[in-house]
């Protein structure tokens, strides 16, 4: 073989293995093996590890950010559902005030219960508003645990079901 046929041979292995490399997401890598190396830069260059392919622990943190995402937008929502609550019933307040000023609330009778209502979540997903009653069976039957959450809306934020002071 004359010098020119090396020259050749080298380029060829230079083009295969940055063909190599470039399937890898590692061209320029590729390109260097075959071109230093010739035919043996080829082989290495079939053994680099894949920089497309997610690892594990890349995995782990990109569904950890994707949690994370997901329960900011999720909490994002609710402040504005409640915003939104807020503002309606600031609205109909005067109105309604307006339109009954003769009306004056009578307390209930003795040793009946006021029927409560509170927002309920089990497992971060929001089951919706449920009667205190209802909590207390939920309870009782095990479909709901004392660690699933309520929202106490006069501190404006969720607690655990045991801290509902009601007597659940």
């Amino acid at each position: 073989m004359n010098d020119s046929s090396y020259i050749l041979w080298w380029i060829f292995c230079a083009i295969v293995g940055g063909a190599i490399g470039h399937a890898k997401g590692k061209a320029a890598s590729g390109v260097l093996l075959g071109a230093l190396l010739g035919p043996v830069g080829v082989v290495i260059a079939l053994f680099l590890s894949d920089a497309k392919k997610p690892r594990a622990h890349d995995q782990r943190a990109h569904d950890q950010m994707e949690q994370i995402a997901r329960q900011l937008l999720w909490e994002q929502r609710q402040r504005m559902l409640e915003s939104r609550e807020a503002k309606v019933i600031n609205r109909a307040i005067p109105k309604v005030l307006s339109a009954a000023p003769q009306a004056h609330v009578v307390p209930p009778p003795p040793g009946a219960e006021i029927l409560q209502n509170y927002r309920i979540a089990s497992n971060g997903e929001e089951l919706g508003v449920v009667p205190l009653a209802t909590i207390r069976q939920m309870l009782h039957a095990g479909r709901l645990l004392e660690t699933d959450h309520y929202f106490d809306a006069p501190a404006n934020e969720w607690r655990t079901l045991d801290q509902l002071k009601e007597g659940v």
